[in-house]
């Protein structure tokens, strides 16, 4: 089996940053020790391959992805969770009962298509 080597750093590391023991030439996995052999060094390396920062000869193999590199920042909510359901709020400008989307959806669809300026006939 052929490995795939890094053919270009293209960063400049710290002095003294683990980043700096990258050598041109190295195997992905040489790479990972070299790095220190931590748990997420290998999808440090993938970052910086698919950011441009380091270029490997050939195509890197396809990445597994775990559940620990899964991140909820996009919903707040952890994956177990549904999706939340539109509940009935009171509009905030005239108090009638209507389905709302989500916690910022505080007006009904009448009241917001309405101007609320005092320069509107």
């Amino acid at each position: 089996m052929i490995d795939t080597r890094i053919t270009q750093l293209r960063f400049k590391p710290t002095g003294g940053s683990r980043w700096a023991s990258l050598r041109v030439g190295m195997t992905l996995e040489e790479a990972v020790t070299a790095l220190g052999g931590r748990h997420n060094d290998r999808s440090n390396i993938y970052d910086r391959v698919y950011r441009g920062s380091i270029v490997f000869d050939l195509p890197l193999p396809q990445r597994t992805v775990h559940q620990s590199d899964i991140s909820d920042v996009d919903t707040g909510r952890g994956a177990e969770e549904p999706p939340r359901q539109p509940k009935v709020r009171p509009c905030l400008r005239c108090r009638q009962p209507f389905h709302s989307e989500g916690p910022g959806n505080r007006l009904c669809d009448g009241c917001r298509g309405r101007s609320v300026s005092p320069f509107e006939p």
